[in-house]
């Protein structure tokens, strides 16, 4: 029985309109990172599971830096 915020890549993907290479991308980047790692479910090699509630946190920390980063390169001048 899966918890109610555990979600298939697909159901992921879909929902927040990812294609395929774009969303790989996020999900290594996701696992490497020792916060936010828990939000993905391995099974197997190819198959896991995703905590959305992890998920959208991870991707709100990364627009943040982000956005840091933009507002820093503005402020010197870059």
């Amino acid at each position: 029985m899966k918890c109610d915020d555990v979600k298939t890549k697909d159901e992921i993907m879909k929902k927040y309109g990812l294609e395929k290479s774009q969303f790989s991308d996020l999900v290594a980047e996701c696992e490497l990172n020792d916060e936010f790692s828990t939000a993905i479910i391995r099974i197997t090699g190819r198959t896991y599971w995703i905590h959305e509630n992890e998920w959208v946190t991870f991707l709100e920390d990364k627009a943040a830096k982000y956005h840091q980063q933009k507002i820093g390169r503005l402020r010197r001048g870059a």
